[in-house]
């Protein structure tokens, strides 16, 4: 349910999207380079994550490692799009604004670039992107 979703990710709210299902939608405007959110959670290897639970909400790190939790956050909501506006930064693991984003306009990520070992995308069904 909307109401269980930690609310992660500053000036947005979750709406019906016209990409797919619901998405991340700006309420104000924001600034090129605004960070919008830190992601946490705990370091896993990719095998530990496979193993144990498919449906945790992650993000990947590096070839070898993944941060999951154990909860869904505002982050599940990033539709995919060949020209995004938010991008994911590591170290710490946070999300950006890649340009100027509208009032109302879907924030909105490119899954193609981000992390994932191959065979990962496969059991993951990402590869789509």
């Amino acid at each position: 349910m909307i109401e269980d979703i930690i609310d992660n990710v500053k000036k947005t709210e979750i709406k019906d999207s016209n990409i797919h299902g619901k998405g991340l939608f700006a309420t104000e405007n924001i600034k090129k380079e605004t960070k919008l959110c830190y992601l946490e959670g705990q370091v896993v290897p990719w095998e530990i994550k496979i193993k144990y639970n498919k449906e945790e909400e992650w993000n990947p790190l590096d070839e070898k490692t993944v941060m999951v939790r154990p909860y869904k956050t505002k982050f599940s909501f990033l539709n995919h799009s060949e020209e995004e506006n938010i991008v994911i930064k590591y170290f710490p693991l946070r999300l950006e604004a890649k340009k100027d984003i509208k009032k109302g306009e879907e924030l909105t990520i490119n899954y193609s670039k981000i992390k994932i070992p191959f065979k990962y995308k496969k059991y993951f069904n990402l590869l789509d992107f």
